[in-house]
């Protein structure tokens, strides 16, 4: 223990080393007062999150520590930390930070944990949207976080501002993304595009413009249109023709437009295309030329009426074509040669009524002779000197179903003998095929199998010999065709398609026309449809496909457009037209709300019964609003002055617009009940109706559409009537004779005759009004009374018969045929006809007997034919040949041929006429 005097000492060193402290600084306490840091108690440990340049509280370690002293006590003293790193190998561990303790050397230290933070936010590119369309954003935005993993953060936590949409240009999107602790702010750009119009095409057909073009990012419910400049004249308002954009693919298509160079220009909203030249041609010939020796092929570029160029006879019409021969062999056209004209009215075929093409030649069409079914003439044209030598030898084309029983053969041009025919089975065995070759100079041969042949046989059709009118036989020589009785064609039908027609309506395309359709067949999400939930039909165009109507529509969920159904067909019912049965099938197909609008596709004045109709076709079902009709805006324009006011297309009553069949896509009105200013409409004037009042299913409403036509005049609206109606020439004709001209087109129809009992083959059109029918030979096989219907046929003027009937006494038409042949000794042979024949008629002339390839000699005295029984009619005949039979002769294939005698008086036939059918049998032994 120390004395009071070293007690003294300590203390005034004590209070020397205070006043020491304060003087210099850096002298420490320790050493004045002798008083030293026993220990540091460290802080506690720091959990960070933020980490530096986005945290929103910085990391703060602690300014002071604790520390015992040597004398027991505890104070706190400043302390200076080293640096914490931000390293990413740190995140998720503790580091130890060392910090220098004021007044000691001792050490202090503190754990550290810096946990995961964001870094950054990678900013998406978002699409560019057009203006006044809702801007397309992600629902998560990735951020990416100091340990370099990237993190999907849903799009909501970024605080986005408002978008705009209203105006073009580069935009941005603010965002405040906050984390942990953390908060980054950016900008998202994105761009808003006025509409991009591109791949503009267009097509003239039948002088209307139809128009195509990609279109992006068309502002909302911005208006689709093509501008018409007629005659290219710009400083003049356009014609404004409504058109159709969806998916991407804006379509158009005009009214009829004058010949002459126009322009059009594209426009969506306020955006427009470059304009764009196009030509409506007048109407011309646009090109002939000899198709082959037989056949001048002239073509239009406009539909032309049949009626100015074929004869009801379906000749050449007078003074419209003549060929002139400059050198060769002489080609006569004429108002005999058979002429045809295609289905779209371009294309006119014309034979030579004698000679062929094989030379030079001068084609010339007369002026103001051929119009077009508009009724414009077609300019007069010259050729050049058409040169033309058929060295194309005639090929088979292709072969045609007719029915179960009967094909068609066509060859790649008429032909002038159609050669030797043979039908045999795939093992050999020849089979009764019976061929029609009354067509050769129309190109086609008409095979009738006979019932004796098994349903499903393949039968190959040999052909040898067959020449066109050159003279160039078929190539290759012989040529074969297959063919099959009555089967299966082998492939099922299968569903190509089925597509939603909005909510309560699906479309399914079939690979081929089906039948035994029913409503009961589709299901949808496992229920099946009946009679009372929904209804099925057939496509009136299309008859491969079928519209499902659901009585009760489909309900999309809680902000949504669509709704996705599995839409099943049942197997069992449906069939191809020769029984193959279909594959059942479930498809899910999206069910979206129709918001299209519909569209006019077609108009057109037609004449029916005398009276002109104007026609109304859309792209869809419609509905007619009331009283919407009665006061549209038209222009009239007659002798080129132009007056403006009202038209009214359904009459005061509004029943005179009228629906055309069940499908509610086409109307048509008289043109005699459509009034302008209250008047009715003036002939030879022409309108301009801006159509409105229509509206589809889900209510869009058709777009003012204009229809333009010129007013003609009613004709005669008397009905056409049977004067006659008989049996003529043989007994597979019947002639009808009308009492006044007909359109030839209702004349030729099948469909509008009709025997009882019978089948018709062909209808043809004779001058002096008369329709020839010709029935199927061979299918009248009792003698009588028949009931012949006629129906649908019209006269010239458009009017329409009243259906008749009439008794008509017909023969049997079916033709005796040699049925067997068998030699009954060495030199004889008995032949078997199908049914009696009149013996007076059967001579050797019309039977020759082969011995190998070597006919026998007819000209021997001893060669005879002579009937088994009495004269008069019979059945069997006694061969006799003029040389007995050798044995190397016998062991020969021997056949019979009926052949049809040169003399036409002569020809077997049966006891109602019937000319013996040609043909071979070969000879049993």
């Amino acid at each position: 223990m120390g004395t009071k005097k070293s007690n003294k000492l300590y203390a005034a060193a004590a209070a020397l080393a205070v006043t020491a402290s304060a003087v210099a600084p850096g002298l420490t306490a320790d050493a004045a007062s002798k008083v030293t840091v026993k220990s540091i108690t460290a802080p506690k440990s720091i959990s960070h999150y933020g980490g530096y340049t986005f945290a929103v509280k910085k990391l703060s370690l602690p300014k002071t520590v604790k520390v015992l002293l040597s004398n027991k006590k505890y104070e706190n003293r400043s302390v200076k930390w080293g640096k914490v790193s931000y390293d990413k190998k740190y995140i998720g561990k503790y580091q130890t930070i060392s910090g220098t303790v004021s007044g000691t050397t001792k050490k202090a230290s503190i754990k550290v944990k810096l946990n995961n933070y964001p870094v950054d936010v990678v900013e998406p590119k978002l699409a560019p949207v057009a203006v006044g369309e809702k801007l397309n954003l992600p629902s998560t935005i990735d951020v990416k976080y100091k340990d370099g993993k990237v993190i999907a953060r849903s799009a909501k936590s970024f605080n986005l501002t408002a978008e705009k949409t209203d105006k073009a240009g580069m935009m941005k999107l603010s965002y405040n993304y906050m984390g942990k602790n953390s908060s980054i702010k950016g900008s998202i750009a994105y761009e808003v595009k006025v509409a991009e119009i591109t791949n503009v095409m267009n097509e003239i057909k039948d002088d209307m413009l139809s128009v195509s073009a990609d279109v992006k990012y068309p502002a909302k419910d911005a208006k689709v249109e093509v501008l018409v400049y007629a005659f290219k004249d710009m400083t003049k308002e356009p014609i404004k023709v409504a058109a159709e954009l969806k998916d991407g693919k804006l379509t158009a298509k005009s009214g009829e437009l004058p010949a002459g160079t126009h322009a059009f220009a594209v426009k969506v909203g306020e955006v427009v295309s470059p304009a764009k030249d196009f030509v409506v041609e007048a109407p011309m010939v646009k090109e002939v030329k000899a198709i082959n020796a037989k056949q001048l092929q002239v073509t239009f570029n406009k539909a032309i009426d049949k009626a100015t160029v074929v004869d009801e006879d379906g000749t050449l019409k007078s003074g419209v074509l003549t060929v002139a021969t400059v050198s060769g062999e002489s080609a006569i056209i004429n108002t005999s040669s058979l002429s045809s004209l295609s289905e779209d009215g371009k294309t006119l075929t014309v034979s030579t009524d004698s000679g062929f093409f094989g030379g030079k030649y001068v084609a010339t069409l007369s002026a103001d002779a051929v119009k077009t079914k508009k009724g414009e003439f077609v300019a007069a044209y010259s050729s050049s000197v058409l040169s033309f030598e058929d060295t194309t030898a005639p090929e088979v084309k292709n072969v045609e179903r007719i029915d179960s029983s009967k094909v068609r053969v066509y060859f790649s041009e008429p032909l002038s003998s159609q050669g030797n025919w043979t039908f045999k089975l795939s093992n050999g065995t020849t089979v009764s095929v019976t061929p029609d070759v009354s067509n050769i100079l129309k190109g086609y041969v008409d095979l009738t199998i006979d019932s004796s042949v098994e349903t499903g046989s393949e039968i190959t059709a040999t052909i040898l010999g067959a020449k066109d009118v050159a003279g160039n036989l078929i190539n290759p020589n012989p040529s074969t065709v297959k063919f099959t009785k009555g089967a299966k064609d082998g492939v099922k039908p299968v569903v190509s398609s089925i597509n939603a027609l909005g909510l309560n309506k699906f479309e399914v395309k079939f690979s081929e026309e089906v039948k035994n359709v029913d409503v009961t067949d589709f299901s949808v999400n496992g229920t099946a449809l009946t009679a009372s939930t929904g209804s099925v039909a057939q496509d009136s165009s299309d008859k491969s496909k079928y519209v499902v109507t659901l009585n009760t529509a489909l309900v999309p969920q809680a902000n949504q457009t669509s709704v996705l159904a599995n839409v099943a067909i049942a197997a069992g019912g449906i069939v191809d037209n020769t029984g193959e049965e279909f594959v059942a099938i479930t498809k899910v197909v999206e069910f979206k709300a129709d918001t299209v609008k519909p569209t006019l596709v077609s108009q057109e004045v037609k004449k029916e019964d005398g009276k002109e109709y104007l026609y109304l076709k859309f792209s869809e079902k419609v509905t007619k609003a009331a009283n919407a009709l009665d006061a549209l805006s038209t222009k009239q324009v007659k002798d080129f002055v132009t007056t403006t006011n009202t038209a009214d297309l359904d009459g005061a009553s509004d029943d005179k617009l009228v629906a055309v069949g069940s499908e509610g896509k086409e109307f048509k009105v008289a043109l005699s009940d459509v009034t302008f200013n209250s008047a009715a409409l003036v002939q030879g004037a022409e309108y301009s109706v801006t159509l409105t009042g229509f509206s589809d299913e889900s209510t869009n409403a058709l777009e003012g559409t204009v229809v333009k036509f010129t007013r003609g005049s009613d004709s005669d609206t008397a009905k056409p009537e049977i004067v006659t109606a008989q049996e003529v020439s043989n007994n597979d004709t019947i002639q009808i004779q009308f009492d006044r001209a007909l359109d030839g087109a209702s004349a030729v129809n099948k469909a509008n005759y009709s025997i009882d009992g019978l089948t018709i083959d062909t209808v043809t059109l004779l001058p002096g009004n008369i329709v020839e029918l010709k029935l199927v030979s061979g299918t009248n096989t009792l003698s009588g009374y028949r009931s012949l219907n006629v129906s649908n046929v019209k006269s010239k003027d458009g009017v329409t018969m009243a259906p008749t009937s009439k008794n008509i006494d017909l023969d049997e038409n079916v033709k005796p045929e040699l049925k067997s042949a068998t030699i009954i000794s060495n030199n004889q042979i008995k032949v078997v006809f199908s049914e009696a024949v009149d013996s007076s008629l059967v001579s050797k002339a019309d039977l020759d007997v082969f011995v190998g390839s070597v006919q026998e000699d007819e000209t021997d005295p001893d060669f005879a034919v002579a009937p088994v029984g009495p004269a008069g009619a019979n059945t069997e005949f006694i061969i006799t040949l003029g040389d007995a039979l050798t044995a190397t002769e016998y062991a020969q294939t021997i056949t019979v041929k009926v052949v049809e005698d040169a003399n036409v008086n002569s020809i077997i036939t049966d006891a109602e006429g019937n000319k013996v059918k040609v043909g071979t049998v070969v000879v049993s032994k």
